[in-house]
């Protein structure tokens, strides 16, 4: 049995808000060590609020000793004293079996936030679990494609818990399957190094990171570093030359990170076998288009069959190839993905 409590946990949570960094001595000379860094004032208020942490209805707390603690975690230089955890905690300890984080831009582009739901869609119905950052464009993109796949979903925040009420809706939807997890107090409010630091976590419980879409001065760039450094996969969506928005991705391809083209390229380096066609859900006019395009097929000739604008067919065809159910062929043609035969 451990000589810290939960409590002795919380109140170095509560006491490293404002200095994290001082949690890097906890691997190798535990908590106590890392409470000398405090005057003894200090350590008695942080008692006091850790008591408080440990009221907040709804909110489960996992510690650096705790089972439910992420391996991986415990092995970065400054890992969290305390995980304050809103949902299922077994996920935590899911992402250590085949998880991706997948992220990018806040200010992303329509085609962005379509590749980031539709990726996330493919992957989380080939049970990987998805992690990213809940912040607006990219991240918020990844989540709702995962859980469009009914799947497990892990958000890692840069505030406390409580700071969540303007995504009250999507928490809801994460929490009974997946999680949102914060290594802050509650009520902690946050500021723009927290959404740099918790990018450490977001890297570390997953075993690879795709960034969707980012340009060259990104946060989604931090968490690709991160993740470089721990020795994992990164991979990243091409854009097309002069893109500004995809500019950090396609500097990160030239620096030797994976492309990723596809979902299927990212369950290869993850070593997982895609889903076949059979088994994945399409929407009514997903499924429409494929049922079409059992031999090559132009989009004049599919507007045709289906009595579809050009515009409706291109974006459903969009969608599709990014998914690797439906494949672009020379000469402007499209047909069903032989993986889907």
């Amino acid at each position: 049995m451990s000589e810290y409590s939960k409590h002795d946990w919380v109140t170095l949570s509560c006491l490293t808000a404002l200095k994290p960094s001082v949690c890097s001595v906890v691997p190798k000379s535990g908590l106590s060590h890392a409470l000398r860094s405090f005057d003894g004032k200090k350590i008695n208020k942080a008692r006091e609020d850790a008591g408080h942490e440990m009221s907040v209805k709804g909110v489960s707390i996992v510690t650096f000793e705790d089972d439910d603690y992420p391996p991986s975690l415990r092995t970065i230089e400054c890992p969290p004293a305390c995980l304050y955890v809103k949902g299922n905690i077994s996920s935590l300890t899911s992402c250590e079996y085949a998880s991706v984080s997948i992220v990018g831009t806040r200010t992303a582009t329509p085609q962005g936030m379509h590749i980031a739901r539709s990726f996330a869609r493919d992957i989380a119905m080939s049970h990987v679990v998805v992690v990213s950052g809940m912040a607006n464009g990219i991240d918020s993109s990844s989540h709702e494609g995962a859980l469009d796949a009914d799947g497990i979903t892990v958000a890692v925040i840069g505030t406390g818990l409580g700071k969540l009420s303007r995504k009250r809706s999507l928490v809801d939807r994460i929490s009974p399957k997946g999680a949102v997890i914060s290594e802050f107090p509650n009520m902690f409010p946050g500021g723009k190094w927290t959404f740099s630091w918790r990018n450490r976590i977001i890297a570390s419980i997953s075993q690879a990171t795709l960034v969707v879409e980012a340009p060259k001065k990104s946060g989604a760039l931090i968490t690709a570093r991160n993740a470089m450094e721990m020795g994992k996969d990164v991979m990243a969506c091409p854009g097309l030359p002069g893109m500004k928005s995809f500019a950090g991705c396609n500097q990160l391809i030239k620096d030797s990170a994976h492309l990723a083209d596809n979902s299927c390229d990212v369950l290869d380096i993850l070593g997982v076998e895609p889903l076949t066609g059979d088994d994945v859900e399409l929407s009514e006019s997903e499924q429409e288009v494929v049922n079409v395009c059992q031999r090559p097929m132009t989009i004049d000739e599919i507007c045709e069959k289906l009595n579809k604008p050009p515009e409706m067919v291109l974006s459903v065809l969009t969608v599709l190839d990014l998914r690797n159910i439906i494949k672009k062929l020379p000469g402007g043609t499209y047909m069903r993905s032989s993986m889907n035969d």
